[in-house]
């Protein structure tokens, strides 16, 4: 696998860092069943960023206003209404999450990095389309989740 495009996010004001990583984990697990579902054969979060050694980033960014970063493979291209469940899922749990611990939903204000720009703790929760984290609870709730 080539590295990934990276996608720096920002976390909400009211967040320390520490609840930030702590809920952006808790979000991974309830990506995953969407993301597995949707083809992506790789996830992983990258908390506490920095620019990786040697690497030049543009001037406007500063990477200490940025609190982490994601990269996501998808095996099949990004459908991401693949099905009507899948987008009744993302509109429903996974949107609500992201405007819970972040500035906004993520398209909203993320910031593509070239592959491997940003170093940190990273934390893999989906590699080679299986899941690596803890995430049976979310996956109860999305086999129990209506098409809409």
């Amino acid at each position: 696998m080539s590295s990934p495009r990276q996608a720096l996010l920002k976390r909400r004001a009211s967040y320390t860092k520490e609840q930030f990583s702590a809920h952006w984990l808790k979000h991974g697990a309830k990506v995953t069943p969407w993301a597995l579902e949707n083809g992506v054969t790789f996830y992983a979060q990258i908390h506490n960023p920095s620019i990786a050694p040697g690497v030049t980033v543009p001037s406007t960014v500063n990477i200490l206003e940025w609190d982490g970063a994601a990269e996501m493979v998808f095996g099949r291209g990004p459908d991401l209404k693949s099905t009507s469940k899948s987008d009744y899922y993302h509109q429903k749990v996974i949107l609500p999450d992201e405007r819970a611990f972040l500035t906004s939903e993520a398209l909203q204000h993320l910031q593509w990095m070239d592959p491997g720009a940003i170093v940190g703790d990273k934390v893999i929760i989906i590699q080679d389309g299986k899941a690596l984290i803890d995430c049976e609870e979310d996956m109860k709730i999305w086999n129990e989740w209506p098409a809409k």
